[in-house]
């Protein structure tokens, strides 16, 4: 009987054994078929489900605004019988401008422009706690810490705004993130974002406190509308939250006093103004007179009453 060479015997069984060390060490990962420029997603659809999935899983542990999980990249997405392109001049600048357009039957629906791929986001959210998701845009002026702006689509029976958050001034009367939630655990998720009317008010931009603004979606009006007074108890959590995270804060032994009192100075005012805002109006009042032991008291007073006066959001609450 012939035999074979030692040295074939030899290769024969190194890549019988090195084969099956490569398959134990790094197993065939699954792969999510999609293709790179289109997607369908079609209300329980595999394909819709498992791109939504893939979003989600990739960011599940990046923040804790449910939104971060849902915004799509890709270049051309088909969802409810919408299509939705978003498409970025390719050059090599760091930053390249980008525009979103929905279109239904060809025709343009609505557009948005943005100087960044990372400055305008996308994606779908079971905001009304129905079969159809909405469409949710947001987009981000650039800077330091402004400013974010958010429109709201229903896309069924017909295509509308349920919020708009451009019909404000996002420096100045409401903005911040916009994060859902679902305060009454009824399945339609209220958002809360924040008002900005005492940004660098007698204070530096991170020593200004910003009173949370919640909105609740009006099925008479279809849209949604301001809702303190309603979600009262929301606002005032909102400050003990805050609070209980500022007191969690390592504070330095050698922390000079005109830090101290900056620090007192803002739990005062985050008080007094969560308790405006959540309707409180007397007790924040009192609470002030109390607390509010600094220098610039009477003039703090009289020029937060004159920003009161303009702002949208005190006035939904107070009707004034």
């Amino acid at each position: 009987m012939k035999r074979f060479p030692q040295y074939f015997l030899t290769f024969v069984i190194t890549f019988v054994v090195g084969t099956f060390a490569v398959s134990i060490l790094f197993p065939e990962q699954p792969v999510l078929e999609r293709s790179e420029t289109e997607i369908t997603l079609q209300a329980n659809t595999p394909i819709a489900e498992a791109t939504i999935k893939a979003v989600e899983d990739q960011n599940e542990e990046e923040s804790t605004n449910p939104l971060e999980k849902i915004w799509l990249q890709d270049e051309s997405v088909y969802y409810s019988n919408y299509k939705f392109t978003q498409k970025c001049l390719q050059d090599n600048e760091v930053e390249t401008p980008c525009t979103l357009v929905v279109t239904k039957n060809k025709k343009v629906l609505a557009s948005f422009d943005s100087y960044s791929a990372r400055w305008l986001q996308y994606g779908f959210f079971n905001f009304l706690g129905e079969d159809d998701k909405q469409l949710i845009v947001q987009t981000y002026s650039g800077g330091a810490h402004c400013c974010y702006d958010y429109v709201i689509y229903d896309l069924e029976p017909a295509f509308r705004i349920i919020y708009d958050s451009t019909r404000f001034d996002s420096s100045k009367d409401i903005g911040n993130e916009l994060i859902p939630v679902d305060i009454d655990a009824d399945g339609v998720f209220e958002f809360s974002q924040d008002v900005m009317m005492f940004d660098y008010f007698f204070a530096s931009h991170a020593d200004s406190p910003f009173p949370p603004v919640v909105f609740a979606y009006d099925k008479k009006k279809g849209r949604y509308d301001f809702a303190n007074k309603k979600f009262s108890d929301f606002v005032m959590n909102e400050l003990k939250e805050n609070l209980d995270w500022l007191a969690k804060q390592n504070v330095s032994e050698t922390e000079s006093e005109s830090s101290k009192k900056m620090n007192k100075r803002y739990v005062v005012r985050k008080t007094f103004l969560n308790q405006v805002y959540a309707g409180k109006e007397k007790e924040g009042w009192k609470y002030f007179d109390e607390n509010y032991v600094f220098e610039d008291k009477e003039e703090y007073r009289t020029e937060i009453k004159e920003r009161f006066s303009e702002d949208i959001t005190y006035k939904s609450i107070y009707r004034r």
